[in-house]
């Protein structure tokens, strides 16, 4: 689902709620449209510089009005090589030589769509990639979640899919120009850093509502909301390692791209990238039980993970309508095939239960 205009904006539900998360704050949004009008002002002159430049090398060139061009050698640039063809259509000297060439080939391009694959995932799941989440969500998508058993009732599949190993880059954001361009210098170190989540969340808002995260984490639990934010934070394997504000990494009221790249660097969080089979926290069968509207809960299971933004609202309701209408009526309590069916040596109003009718 789209996130918004900003960077990342599709995602596995394991992490990210298309409903929510995703999208720029008001000032990022300004700044975007600054930099795109600017980019079409400097592409326009640069047009035009090189038209003018085209029509001064055109008027420098004596041979313009020539119609005959020649190699250096005086013979014709267009010669007749038609009598090199045959080298095009001489099959290879044997049959093995040719399919393994062919199986070579063919391996590389399956290796090709294996990495494709690999970097979309790993977008998908927050990695390299800069993302903007709402402030219920962001803590647990760096992976810090609340280890005090105040939400151990809470089964859903976001509460049990955090990621306590992630290294994740947060920006405690306000709506402000110095935290849009923070931003901006994010989304471009994010995509050479593929083993780190980098992500952004309002910062007065997000430590005013997690207040039992920010206890457990004494480092965020030093920042103020209302004098400590814009801030960035680096989490390491479930622990916030350090905070800084963005006055730090300034000269006077400009960013320095340095200063920010050697905190990172400091931090210890631009981490290698993790191994596909441990980039999400949701087993594939327990992703279709859910999607399927199987899974233990009932209807208020069902709400529940809409409620949690695991299943869009279409999606719960169709499953509802799956639970009570398409399954076959065989007179058997529990039993949830969807085809005609009889259960064998099981009589009742519905079926006789015998292997062979009478």
């Amino acid at each position: 689902g789209a996130g918004g205009t900003g960077v990342g904006g599709d995602g596995c539900r394991c992490c990210y709620d298309p409903q929510t998360d995703g999208g720029d704050y008001g000032a990022l949004r300004e700044l975007r449209l600054d930099r795109e009008e600017m980019e079409r002002e400097l592409g326009t002159v640069a047009e035009e510089a090189i038209t003018a430049d085209k029509e001064v090398d055109r008027d420098d060139d004596p041979n313009r009005n020539s119609t005959h061009q020649t190699d250096d050698d005086g013979s014709n640039s267009d010669s007749d090589d038609s009598e090199f063809d045959y080298l095009l259509d001489e099959p290879l000297e044997n049959d093995y030589q040719s399919s393994h060439l062919a199986s070579l080939e063919e391996r590389r391009r399956e290796e090709l769509m294996e990495s494709l694959l690999y970097q979309e995932s790993l977008a998908n799941h927050g990695y390299g990639v800069h993302r903007q989440m709402h402030p219920s969500r962001a803590f647990k998508a760096a992976g810090l979640s609340d280890s005090s058993g105040g939400n151990r009732q809470n089964t859903s599949m976001m509460s049990r899919a955090v990621n306590n190993d992630v290294s994740c880059v947060m920006h405690l954001y306000h709506d402000a120009a110095d935290s849009a361009h923070l931003d901006l210098h994010l989304e471009s170190i994010a995509s050479s850093h593929r083993g780190t989540k980098f992500l952004r969340v309002s910062g007065r808002v997000a430590l005013i509502i997690n207040p039992e995260i920010v206890a457990q984490q004494p480092p965020l639990k030093r920042l103020d909301p209302n004098t400590d934010v814009p801030a960035l934070v680096a989490v390491r394997a479930g622990s916030v390692v350090t905070t800084t504000p963005l006055s730090d990494l300034c000269e006077g009221d400009t960013l320095d791209p340095l200063a920010l790249k050697q905190w990172l660097s400091q931090t210890g969080v631009l981490s290698d990238p993790p191994p596909m089979e441990e980039l999400c926290r949701i087993r594939p069968e327990e992703l279709a039980l859910y999607e399927s509207g199987f899974y233990k809960g009932g209807d208020a299971g069902l709400e529940q993970r809409r409620a949690d933004g695991l299943m869009p609202r279409r999606s719960a309701e169709a499953s509802k309508v799956r639970k009570e209408e398409e399954f076959y009526e065989c007179g058997v309590e529990g039993c949830q095939k969807s085809f005609h069916h009889e259960h064998v040596g099981v009589s009742n109003d519905m079926q006789s239960g015998l292997l062979v009718k009478e």
